[in-house]
């Protein structure tokens, strides 16, 4: 078991000690006045003793809006701690990238050695007295963020919504209008791509093993129907939904959303493609590589109606930029 101490941030009331795994330990300032001399008020000296008792546990929560138990982020480190000026509000961050608060003016904080007498926490006839310590859990500051890097992402055309996938294995699913994190699942194995459905209820991701297609739940992210394809980097729906285009190496396949059926496959470049963008009106899509090329599609035909070169290969930005573009004129001229 870990003992070590990962956070340690001191206030005017007390000390707050961060420890394994994602747990703070508060305590308590008490001023002590031990037993005096019995005499004049004169030769009477009196020295007040500060001590520090364990009065409560801050606990990490568990990702609230996971669904899958996984997802256990009360396992992370707590690597910093800092007070508010105010000392009312207490912060802590995690080896996890996620940022907790706990509002210390909503507890009794402080309390001092003769209020521990008066409520009966503490006998005066035993030294360092062990006050019973509270349990209580940090609430997030915003929303669970990712611990990992983001590999895939993409928005849906008729809801506020962003689907995102990351190298720590979970899918999340954001609002971008309420700025709040809307649904989030963790997974066993990594997903590389990510493709959000046109009506906000399906998602298509990348794992290593299968492209799958899943349901958005209420509360619950479910696989439905699962494509043989591993490790997909790039996939994309079309815009009327009915078609769902996936990289598999250096060919794209088209399959039917309602039959499942792989209806084409485009085949023709020489590289790894990087970018695929279904055109306005579905009936073009455009695709390019690393190779330097870039492909405008017939996926109906499953022919290539035009090809430009590129003698260097562009960046992954300026690549999604001319897509689009090109996507919206509707053909290469």
């Amino acid at each position: 078991m870990d003992t070590s101490i990962t956070a340690v941030v001191a206030t005017t009331k007390g000390l707050a000690v961060a420890c394994p795994p994602g747990i703070v330990h508060w305590f308590d300032r008490v001023e002590e006045n031990p037993v005096g001399t019995q005499g004049s008020l004169a030769n009477t000296s009196t020295t007040v003793r500060e001590t520090y008792r364990l009065t409560r546990t801050i606990h990490v929560p568990i990702d609230p809006t996971s669904s899958s138990d996984a997802d256990q982020l009360s396992n992370q480190r707590i690597t910093h701690l800092v007070v508010s000026p105010s000392e009312e509000i207490i912060v802590a961050s995690t080896d996890a990238h996620q940022i907790y608060s706990f509002n210390l003016s909503a507890v009794d904080i402080g309390v001092k050695g003769n209020e521990y007498l008066q409520k009966g926490l503490v006998s005066p006839s035993v030294k360092g007295p062990q006050v019973p310590a509270e349990s209580v859990t940090f609430e997030p500051m915003a929303q669970a963020f990712h611990h990992g890097q983001i590999l895939g992402l993409d928005t849906c055309i008729r809801k506020p919504l962003i689907a995102t996938c990351a190298a720590d294995r979970s899918v999340r699913i954001w609002n971008f209008e309420s700025n709040t994190l809307e649904l989030s699942k963790q997974f066993a194995e990594e997903a590389y791509s990510i493709a959000l459905h046109p009506t906000g209820l399906y998602i298509l991701v990348g794992f290593s093993d299968k492209l799958r297609l899943m349901n958005l739940l209420i509360d619950d992210i479910r696989t439905f129907y699962e494509f043989p394809i591993r490790g997909c980097r790039e996939c994309a729906f079309s815009n009327g939904g009915h078609l769902l285009a996936a990289v598999h190496g250096n060919v794209i396949q088209i399959f039917s959303l309602t039959t499942f059926e792989n209806v084409n496959n485009l085949k023709g470049h020489n590289g790894k493609i990087r970018c695929i963008v279904w055109s306005s009106d579905d009936n073009k899509l455009i695709s390019c590589g690393m190779d330097g090329a870039v492909y405008e599609w017939d996926p109906q035909k499953g022919k290539s109606c035009v090809c430009l070169m590129f003698e260097s290969q562009p960046r992954s930005s300026a690549i999604r930029s001319f897509l689009d573009i090109l996507s919206s004129c509707g053909e290469l001229q």
